[in-house]
């Protein structure tokens, strides 16, 4: 982020300097109601992950994803809007609250694979199975 996020100093992760972009605030993304709405969007729509490009000899290159994501829920159209964020529970399941959207991530994989909701899961290398990764519901 540009600029501190009102509200979220628990969430600080710290600062850095960019060289082009100046000094930037970094948070824990589950105190940022920014990721919550990719999130949900990410598993209730199947927006997927973003891509990455790097620059080789002027040409824009797209990195390839170094792992795979999956959302098992029926497509939505749209998310409910998610402006703030109402109420978080922190913990190896980490719950949180944005109106009416809950989404609860996994800060531990490989446990809990049974949470209601809609579920992303996420493979690499060496992890070809899919793990679930975070549980999207709309309340």
């Amino acid at each position: 982020r540009d600029a501190p996020l009102d509200g979220a100093q628990w969430w600080l992760v710290g600062t850095v300097e960019h060289s082009v972009l100046g000094r930037r605030w970094v948070y824990d993304a589950c105190g940022d109601p920014v990721y919550g709405a990719a999130l949900a969007s990410a598993v209730l729509t199947g927006a997927g992950q973003a891509e990455e490009y790097f620059e080789v000899d002027g040409r824009r290159e797209v990195r390839a994803p170094s792992m795979a994501i999956a959302a098992d829920s029926p497509r939505l159209v749209a998310v409910p809007p998610i402006g703030s964020i109402d109420k978080i529970e922190d913990g190896e399941l980490t719950r949180i609250v944005c109106g009416s959207v809950e989404l609860t991530v996994l800060r531990r994989l490989g446990e809990h694979s049974d949470l209601p909701g809609s579920r992303l899961t996420g493979s690499w290398q060496g992890q070809d199975s899919r793990l679930p990764l975070a549980y999207v519901s709309l309340r």
